[in-house]
């Protein structure tokens, strides 16, 4: 209201009466606010904890939140108490413990999971067999913090069990033989190891430590029972070493060598591991974390030596001398690796040396490098000789001094000029089995390949080997005496090829002396059903293989060779490496019907391809064959299969013949045939023509009425090594069928045919 301009009489009477009333009661400071309101403290609440609090991990995650009446929550602040043996938290669990202020809302906590020295962690019976596993309970407490600092005084909390599964360790290095009793080391002592811990994202531990435990207080060594009864070792031992950090990428944690110890010591060697939480491996078991050994003489590195020319050697000690042949010039490429694996030995150094004269003379000149590891003494520079007897040395020596000594003695097979070789070497190697009726085969058999080859001129009896009973003339010195060579075989793994020239499952192929004829001296014919089946091995622990084996590709198993890491650090297909790809121009091997082994994508009940349907009933001479080759027409014809003329006789004729370079199953892998390869006969499948060679066998018509391998390719002409023969241009054949299954004359024109007009040989038919 508006007052007016001038104030006189009762108006001013009033107001200075209002004014001093006013004043007054400013003057008593509760006499307008009233009585002040107390801070009210905040509360807490734990809003998510793990799904299940008895058994966590030693990570824990939780969830919180607060709630303040009369202002803002500006913080939490924390503190975690482990509990004793009981699990139960009380005032001594938390005695000491400092708060930890936060603004989140959740964290992750790492706790222990290990009751600090509680010894009575137990097995686990949920747990597979020797995991062990350990526990801690603990107590979290959280309470708010409001804008005017105060603390929520009856502080949220849950309990909860941290659980951890021990690390387990495996002594790894040395790998001794199961054993009762200790076992024989070297002086010096090496041991390795691998740890694991099954429950940490990794599953590497924290850390390791490890015990070398003199035994000296026994006349002998401890029997594994003796030591699981009295239990020497003991986990405060002070002679344990500190924890050091685990890192399976540093050999430096996962290794240890001792000095040279006296003959006739004996120790206990344990490790144990220990994960972020705190566990440890409980135990000291016999031959897992624990070793027990004796220091004896005579423990030797195992050194192998490899090469370009001859099967891998093994030598230990020095008693051995491997003998092989090469041919003058031939180049020698040899490396070499030794281990002490199996005994606890280091290898330290290597040392070798061609032609040397005196190996107990350190400064013989032939020696090519002092002792040294490392690229430049695994392995030799490229060597070629041109006649005598050259001989490479290789010592490894071991961290206890002890030295293998490898000795290869090489034999140089002088080049033989072309004109003073004698025309055709017969080898048969195909074994028939030793009763009458099969011995009267095989004569059958030689009878009808000599009345073939007679028409070679100067071809003798002496010119025939056969490869089970005249094994030893079967050597590269006495083939590299001939143009050409027939090479008669079978899919049996008893034939001399499969069993002696042959690589073993992994090995490279390159110990094949035959390539080497078939690169640098003359040609070859393989003939038989299982002329490339014979020289490349089985895929081993898979017990057969899967048709079609297929050379370039990464598979392994029964699939293919798998891969191979070059020298050079390069990965290549294995199959590469074998004699049907590197020396024969191969895609893939294939079989009508395997006598071992299956068909790619077909069941019992549904075979892909049979023998009563499916086997050869004739060979058709292929259409890029006459064409690359047209005076081959009219000598080169079709082969018509004879029929048996006993029960034994039928089991040799057209059954189990080997195909090539195709792939007709639906298994992923495309074949590129390369330029060094022609095929010289196509199958023609008996479902697929009116004549059954076999009166004995029947094949009706089917739903499907054409064989699925009528056509493919069971003989080849490859160019691959046709330029660095003797006779330049000359090619080398495969026939993947039995010779002797079919009319003979056919037989012998084509044969005559290859021999007089591709390998240059002088004929009189």
């Amino acid at each position: 209201m508006a007052l007016p301009h001038r104030t006189s009489g009762p108006w001013l009477a009033l107001l200075l009466a209002f004014s001093a009333a006013f004043w007054v009661a400013c003057d008593d400071e509760n006499a307008l606010v009233g009585t002040q309101v107390p801070n009210s403290t905040p509360d807490t609440e734990i809003t998510s904890t793990p799904p299940n609090a008895d058994r966590t991990g030693p990570f824990v995650s939780f969830f919180w939140r607060g709630t303040d009446h009369d202002g803002d929550i500006v913080g939490f602040e924390w503190r975690i108490s482990d509990n004793g043996v009981d699990g139960v938290v009380d005032i001594a669990d938390t005695l000491g413990l400092d708060w930890h202020f936060t603004t989140q809302v959740d964290t992750t906590f790492f706790v222990s999971a290990d009751i600090d020295s509680f010894q009575a962690d137990v097995d686990d019976p949920d747990l597979d067999g020797g995991q062990y596993r350990y526990w801690q309970t603990h107590t979290l407490f959280v309470r708010a913090v409001d804008d005017r600092g105060a603390v929520d005084p009856t502080p949220a909390n849950v309990s909860f069990t941290a659980t951890t599964i021990a690390p387990r360790v495996q002594i790894d290095v040395p790998r001794f033989p199961p054993s009762i009793s200790c076992a024989r080391a070297p002086r010096a002592l090496t041991f390795g190891w691998t740890a694991t811990d099954p429950d940490s994202d990794d599953h590497v531990p924290e850390a390791i430590r490890y015990l070398l435990f003199p035994v000296e207080t026994r006349d002998n060594c401890y029997t594994q029972l003796q030591y699981e009864t009295e239990q020497p070792i003991r986990a405060d031992d002070p002679e344990w070493t500190d924890w050091i950090p685990y890192d399976p990428d540093d050999i430096e944690t996962r290794l240890i060598s001792y000095p040279r110890q006296d003959i006739g010591k004996r120790f206990l060697f344990a490790v144990q591991a220990r994960d972020d939480a705190g566990a440890v491996t409980p135990l000291f078991e016999w031959a897992k974390n624990v070793q027990h050994v004796e220091i004896v003489p005579g423990q030797f590195p195992s050194l192998i030596v490899s090469s370009s020319v001859a099967r891998p050697s093994t030598f230990a000690g020095g008693a051995i001398v491997s003998q092989v042949e090469v041919l003058a010039n031939q180049p020698i490429d040899v490396s070499w690796t030794a281990s002490g694996d199996s005994y606890g030995g280091v290898i330290e150094a290597y040392r070798f040396g061609w032609n040397i004269s005196d190996l107990n003379d350190p400064r013989d000149p032939g020696w090519e490098v002092e002792w040294g590891n490392g690229a430049a003494w695994t392995a030799s520079p490229t060597k070629r000789f041109q006649s005598g007897s050259p001989n490479l040395i290789v010592l490894a020596r071991d961290n206890s001094g002890t030295v293998t000594r490898g000795i290869v003695q090489f034999q140089v097979i002088p080049e033989v000029e072309r004109a003073n070789q004698r025309n055709v070497l017969l080898i048969d190697d195909y074994p028939n089995g030793t009763g009458t009726s099969q011995q009267d085969l095989e004569v059958g058999w030689d009878m009808t390949w000599s009345g073939m080859l007679q028409s070679i001129q100067g071809f003798q009896p002496f010119d025939v080997i056969d490869a089970q009973s005249d094994a030893n003339r079967l050597r590269f010195a006495n083939v590299s005496q001939y143009k050409s060579v027939i090479w008669f075989t079978s899919p049996n793994e008893d034939t001399f090829f499969h069993s002696q020239i042959a690589p073993g499952g992994g090995r490279t192929a390159e110990d094949n002396w035959l390539e080497v004829y078939q690169e640098r001296v003359g040609n070859i014919l393989m003939c038989g059903p299982g002329a490339m089946q014979s020289t490349f091995e089985g895929p081993g622990l898979f017990g057969s293989w899967t048709f079609p084996v297929i050379f370039d590709v990464p598979a392994g198993g029964s699939l293919g060779f798998g891969q191979t890491i070059l020298p050079d650090g390069r990965r290549t297909n294995t199959g590469r490496t074998r004699w049907p790809w590197s020396g024969w121009c191969l895609e893939a091997v294939d079989q009508i019907r395997p006598g071992i082994g299956n068909v790619f994508g077909e069941t019992p009940q549904q075979l892909k391809r049979t023998l009563l349907c499916d086997t050869l009933n004739r060979a058709i001479v292929a259409d890029e064959f006459l064409a690359e080759y047209p005076d081959a027409a009219g000598r080169v014809v079709e082969l018509t299969p004879l029929p048996p003329r006993n029960e034994l006789d039928g089991e040799f004729f057209p059954n189990f013949e080997e195909f090539y370079n195709v792939n007709v199953t639906n298994r992923s892998g495309q074949l590129v045939p390369r330029a060094c390869q022609t095929p010289m006969y196509r199958l023609s499948a008996r479902r697929d023509n009116g004549f059954i060679a076999n009166p004995r066998v029947e094949c009706r018509p089917t739903q499907r009425d054409t064989s699925p391998i009528d056509g493919v390719p069971i003989a080849m002409v490859s160019r691959l090594y046709s330029e660095t023969k003797l006779l330049a241009g000359a090619e080398d054949f495969v026939w993947g069928f039995h010779p002797m299954s079919f009319e003979v004359e056919q037989v012998r024109s084509a044969l005559v045919w290859i021999m007089q007009t591709r390998w240059e040989l002088p004929s009189s038919f």
